[in-house]
């Protein structure tokens, strides 16, 4: 189903889920690992499983989880307008 926005692999879709090296290039610049990752992620229910499954790309991550996670990490404010 590539035509819904959400599963597109265009990187520059609409609501396009977040690559492998976007997820490592995250935990970079915050200096953090998988681990404390998943602990300032816990109440949104990303667990450290998960960040190994999107960095591994054994499973993309919906375009809502990464920009909660965005900002979580104050990268991104919320809501979008």
């Amino acid at each position: 189903m590539t035509s819904h926005p959400n599963r597109s692999r265009r990187k520059d879709a609409p609501a396009a889920n977040p690559t492998a090296a976007d997820w490592q290039a995250l935990r970079d610049r915050h200096g953090l690992s998988q681990s404390d990752l998943a602990q300032r992620l816990r109440a949104g229910g990303v667990t450290v499983r998960a960040i190994q499954a999107y960095e591994q790309n054994e499973r993309r991550a919906h375009p809502a989880i990464w920009l909660y996670v965005l900002a979580q990490m104050g990268e991104v404010r919320l809501p979008l307008t």
